[in-house]
């Protein structure tokens, strides 16, 4: 997979590093935590600005920005103990009757369809080659940076669940 940062040119890259490191600094204006603090909206609105990418984000769709043909999912979040971490990638609140009901294996599988119709609705109305997530993990002392595949998650797959 290329990843979304991988196709950016240094001056972007570099503009995008100094506007997280500058609202990084911020954060210890108003807490002491040594983990700096990035609210998810201007996370998006950095990405946007640096990389002249689209803002999604006020969409409710499955990517917050695009540029050229590629979705990206913009994500913060921060590290737990030994980098496990359980974040929220999608809700579907609006959904719950249809699945708040079902066994345990029947609401994996409607969540799975929601969330593959939710990507795949993006990628059709705004011309989408590909989707990605671009996350940014706050860490004691700087954010760490990784893009990783969005993929449409093969029903057929699923198994061995266990409550």
């Amino acid at each position: 997979m290329t990843t979304f940062l991988h196709l950016q040119g240094r001056t972007a890259i570099e503009k995008y590093a100094k506007n997280l490191q500058i609202c990084g600094s911020l954060s210890r204006l108003f807490s002491n935590s040594n983990i700096p603090y990035l609210q998810y909206r201007v996370s998006e609105q950095i990405f946007c600005k640096s990389f002249d990418a689209d803002d999604l984000s006020r969409s409710d769709i499955a990517v917050d920005a695009t540029k050229a043909e590629l979705g990206l999912g913009i994500k913060t979040f921060g590290a737990k103990p030994r980098n496990h971490s359980f974040e929220k990638i999608a809700e579907f609140n609006a959904d719950r009757n249809s699945y708040k009901y079902l066994s345990t294996e029947e609401k994996i599988r409607k969540i799975s369809e929601l969330r593959n119709h939710r990507i795949e609705f993006a990628k059709n109305g705004h011309n989408l080659g590909a989707c990605q997530y671009h996350c940014i993990i706050r860490r004691e002392g700087y954010f760490d940076l990784c893009e990783e595949e969005m993929p449409i998650i093969s029903l057929d797959k699923i198994k061995n669940i266990k409550s």
